[in-house]
């Protein structure tokens, strides 16, 4: 099992970005990663990690179906920033 990496101001391994993301599964974010551009990067190592504020950049801009899934599932901040749209 690997260790938790912290890094500041960083989402590290999937688990913290699918739960950023409301709760998707790995395989979810690792496909919106792939196909759909999110923004994410990898740690020396190889642990993929995402910043906060560039996922919701992303997820403002992501098509719609992506939208109506994520409005369902994401956190509130998230929510807040679909209905002011």
């Amino acid at each position: 099992m690997k260790a938790e990496i912290e890094v500041e101001g960083f989402l590290v391994g999937w688990k913290q970005i699918c739960t950023f993301l409301g709760g998707v599964s790995r395989d979810t974010a690792r496909r919106y990663a792939k196909k759909h551009h999110m923004p994410t990067y990898r740690l020396p190592g190889g642990t993929p990690s995402a910043m906060p504020h560039e996922l919701r950049i992303w997820l403002q801009g992501a098509p719609g179906f992506l939208k109506a899934v994520e409005i369902k599932k994401t956190n509130k901040y998230l929510k807040e920033i679909w209905l002011k749209q």
